[in-house]
């Protein structure tokens, strides 16, 4: 049967084709199909096994690093933390005992200025010293004093 027609330089399709078919007298009873299954070798199915198991174990492997790493990572920021906290309290301290510096060297200062011992001076009536008051000595260039040990006397040579 030929399905194809050549009518005015067309293709045409024989659409008998695509009508249903005859049922056809009913067979012996199907054979079970003629395949065979291979049995799969057991080293194989092994060696599967164990990739599947490396696999998983080198994921739960990576995962803990990942853990290990970030949890390092907060300690380490923690610690830096408090290090920068110790040396901001050291530091506040030590301006603290600057400046306490500086105040006790403006009252010793102030106490230990010219003014002040002069008035202190004066109101322990005390007087500054007068052309008078001041007698000069004069001594022999060659005179000068021992001491002696056994009578704890001292001696004048001239």
């Amino acid at each position: 049967m030929n399905n194809l027609e050549y009518t005015h330089d067309s293709l045409a399709h024989d659409f008998s084709m695509f009508l249903p078919k005859e049922q056809e007298p009913a067979e012996a009873p199907r054979r079970k199909p003629n395949i065979v299954k291979m049995p799969v070798r057991k080293q194989a199915a092994k060696k599967a096994e164990a990739r599947q198991l490396a696999g998983k174990i080198s994921s739960f492997l990576m995962a803990g690093l990942v853990l290990a790493m970030l949890c390092g990572s907060i300690y380490l920021r923690v610690e830096v933390n408090e290090v920068t906290n110790q040396i901001g309290k050291a530091q506040s301290a030590l301006d603290e005992q600057k400046s306490e510096e500086t105040r006790l060297l403006m009252e010793i200062e102030r106490k230990v200025s010219y003014k002040n011992i002069e008035e202190a001076a004066e109101e322990l009536g005390m007087q500054k010293k007068e052309r008078g008051q001041v007698d000069y000595i004069t001594t022999n260039p060659d005179s000068r004093g021992e001491v002696v040990e056994n009578g704890g006397s001292l001696s004048a040579e001239n």
